[in-house]
């Protein structure tokens, strides 16, 4: 009959998903201006390059939590902040921002772990979006 082949339709679907969860990660309007700077591998590549930025900061981050270093959460916090929101990564960027000013004396364990959660979370929904068909 009438209609898209499956095969095509599949195509569309999975792509419109990529693109949703690649908004939910990333502000929108951070990669819109991002995409009409450069091509698609060039943003891929910043991307990218976040991804991994990200996850040698994470494990500094968090060896600085086990030794309960204020200054260098503050201070890694505050990198990971400025780096994620260059490219829009608006979740991370929101907690790191809530560790760099975190009151550590009164509530420092309990938001170590749910600030780095939401931190690895954010990582690995960056990784997954480069994963997929990126958004063109």
């Amino acid at each position: 009959g009438g209609g898209v082949p499956i095969g095509e339709s599949s195509v569309v679907m999975i792509s419109g998903a990529a693109e949703e969860v690649c908004q939910q990660i990333v502000d929108s309007e951070v990669l819109r201006k991002l995409k009409a700077m450069m091509p698609i591998s060039g943003v891929r590549e910043i991307y990218a390059a976040m991804a991994d930025d990200l996850t040698t900061r994470l494990v500094t981050l968090e060896r600085a939590m086990l030794l309960g270093d204020e200054a260098d959460i503050r201070r890694i916090a505050h990198t990971i902040r400025g780096g994620c929101s260059m490219v829009g990564l608006s979740g991370a960027m929101d907690a790191a921002a809530r560790l760099e000013t975190c009151d550590f004396t009164s509530n420092g364990p309990v938001t170590y772990a749910t600030e780095l959660l939401h931190l690895y979370s954010a990582l690995q929904g960056l990784k997954d979006m480069l994963g997929d068909d990126f958004p063109a």
